[in-house]
């Protein structure tokens, strides 16, 4: 496994990159406790400045694409197989990880 340096990206340039996905690979790890939650996303739609995250099991997950949060997108290589990483750290500290297989 092969993993490139993380950049920080803006709001602006996530909404721009998750709108262009066309994998049919995404998940979401989200921290919940001590515990990692992993969500399989079938869709992504947009709303304004709000994404919603559609879960294969019908939870929709929303969060604001705002440059109040620090973005950060790195690729990863396993095995000849592509996944680019969006991570997002909010003001108080929340954090999640979006990873979707190219």
């Amino acid at each position: 496994m092969s993993k490139a340096p993380s950049i920080v990206i803006t709001a602006d340039e996530l909404s721009r990159e998750l709108r262009t996905i066309s994998s049919s690979e995404i998940v979401l790890l989200m921290p919940v406790g001590p515990l990692t939650r992993k969500v399989p996303i079938a869709s992504i739609d947009f709303h304004a400045a709000t994404v919603e995250l559609r879960a294969t099991f019908g939870e929709t997950l929303s969060f604001p694409a705002t440059d109040n949060a620090e973005i950060r997108r790195s690729l990863d290589v396993t095995n000849d197989r592509k996944f680019t990483r969006y991570e997002l750290t909010f003001p108080l500290g929340e954090y999640f990880a979006l990873i979707v297989a190219g």
